[in-house]
């Protein structure tokens, strides 16, 4: 079963709606899933332009439930000291 983008399989992801019904923005998922996801949509843009074509459909469960079952692990703990990362863009504002 999926949490990450969608709750549950196929079915529930396309018949019940439920694709990113979250919009999570948890460590990885930006510079992971939502890169991937954006890089797939204008490489296919992209080759469709060149080629004079629409741009084919992309099967985003089948992308985003590939890089859930082989994504790289992520630390469990957070690291370093969040305080100190906020003055520091507190500064800089």
């Amino acid at each position: 079963m999926s949490l990450l983008t969608v709750w549950g399989p196929r079915p529930s992801a396309d018949g019940g709606k439920l694709h990113d019904y979250a919009n999570r923005e948890w460590a990885g998922l930006v510079g992971g899933l939502y890169r991937l996801r954006w890089k797939t949509y204008f490489t296919e843009l992209e080759a469709a332009l060149r080629a004079g074509r629409k741009p084919k459909p992309i099967d985003w469960f089948a992308l985003e439930d590939g890089w859930t079952r082989r994504r790289p692990p992520y630390a469990t703990r957070p690291r370093g000291d969040v305080a100190e990362v906020a003055r520091r863009v507190a500064d800089r504002l």
